[in-house]
């Protein structure tokens, strides 16, 4: 798995709750990536997963609330790009609870990727919005 350090220079979006947010869903992908490595099992990847989801999905509501607070053109581009990762997220969910290791790497991968790449490409657009009401 990629490195998901910590850099508020490269991460911070300038707004408390949503730089802890962000650094709650990294946790969580390096939670999940090590305990794969430690104690593979199916029925906690399922779990974990679930609650990447929910997290994800609190994350979301709340980030897109602040665009709309902070007048941020372009929220509603956003809120597109959420809805796909969402759709992305719940189509990893297996109905019957099983999960080979393999396609759980996979998982944490696209976890990883998502999380560096929508922070630091669009979620660092409505940076200057937030500054501009503070």
């Amino acid at each position: 798995m990629i490195r998901l350090e910590w850099d508020d220079q490269t991460f911070s979006v300038g707004h408390p709750d949503l730089d802890s947010q962000h650094k709650k869903l990294r946790d969580v992908i390096i939670d999940f990536a090590t305990h794969l490595n430690i104690d593979y099992c199916e029925s906690q990847v399922h779990a974990r997963l679930l609650g990447f989801i929910e997290l994800s999905k609190e994350h979301m509501m709340c980030e897109e609330q602040l665009m709309k607070t902070h007048d941020y053109p372009d929220s509603e581009a956003h809120h597109k790009i959420h809805k796909a990762h969402f759709i992305k997220l719940l189509s990893l969910v297996s109905d019957d609870e099983k999960y080979e290791q393999k396609d759980v790497e996979h998982i944490i991968d696209y976890l990883a990727q998502w999380w560096l790449s929508h922070i630091q490409n669009e979620d660092m657009k409505y940076k200057p919005f937030l500054k501009k009401k503070d």
